[in-house]
C-alpha cells in the first residue's frame, strides 16, 4: 500500500490528483484498511508501526504537493498538518461508519469518493484563485 502511494504521488501535479490517487489506493485496499483503522489500538506494536509508516508516507507526499499549491495561492494558508488530518478524518469517518453510508457489499469509496474529494477541495481552495 505504501509503495503504491509513493509511486502515485510522484506523478501527481496537484492536490486534487494526489487525493484521487489516494482514494484509488484506499478503494483497492478498502476492506483491509478499514479493519486496520478500526482495530489500530488493539494491534501489536509491529502492526502499529506499519500503520504509522503508511500514514507517514501519505503525509509526506501530501505535504509536498499541498505546500506547492499554498505557495501558488491555490489553497488557503492553513497548517499543512491540519489540512492532512481533515482529509484523513473525513475519509476515515466514512470508512468506519460504512453501515450508515452504504450497503454491506458496496465500497464506501466507490459510492462517496468523488463527493468526499469535491467537498474537501471546496473547503481548502483559496476562493480568490478559484474565481480569477
Amino acid at each position: 500500500m505504501g509503495s503504491s502511494l509513493h509511486i502515485l504521488a510522484k506523478k501527481c501535479d496537484s492536490v486534487e490528483n494526489l487525493l484521487k490517487e489516494h482514494l484509488k489506493v484506499l478503494k483497492e485496499y478498502e476492506t483491509f484498511y478499514s479493519r486496520l483503522i478500526s482495530e489500530k489500538n488493539r494491534l501489536p506494536n509491529e502492526a502499529k508501526n506499519t500503520f504509522a509508516i503508511i500514514q507517514s508516507t501519505v503525509a509526506f507526499h501530501f505535504s509536498s504537493v499541498i505546500e506547492r499549491e499554498i505557495e501558488k495561492g491555490m489553497v488557503k494558508k492553513l497548517p499543512v498538518h491540519m489540512l492532512f488530518n481533515i482529509w484523513l478524518e473525513l475519509v476515515h469517518y466514512y470508512l468506519l461508519n460504512k453501515d450508515f453510508f452504504s450497503d454491506s457489499n458496496e465500497s464506501v469509496i466507490k459510492r462517496y469518493g468523488s463527493e468526499l474529494l469535491s467537498t474537501y477541495l471546496n473547503l481548502i481552495k483559496n476562493e480568490r484563485k478559484v474565481y480569477e
